[in-house]
């Protein structure tokens, strides 16, 4: 689910910096780095899932 979730805003990012290439705007960087900053955290809790259910021994 996370994984799914990380791809959708891995799109999502791409495609809203090419369709804000010239908007130089304040709200416009302020959106992409709120999506950016959300597939990071999203990138972020999917490890440290997979660490522990190797240290578990479960994956």
């Amino acid at each position: 689910m996370n994984r799914i979730l990380t791809i959708v805003l891995a799109i999502i990012v791409m495609g809203y910096s090419i369709y804000s290439w010239n908007d130089v705007s304040e709200q416009s960087m302020l959106i992409l780095q709120t999506l950016i900053g959300i597939m990071l955290v999203s990138l972020g809790v999917q490890n440290f899932k997979n660490k522990e259910n190797k240290s578990m021994g479960i994956a």
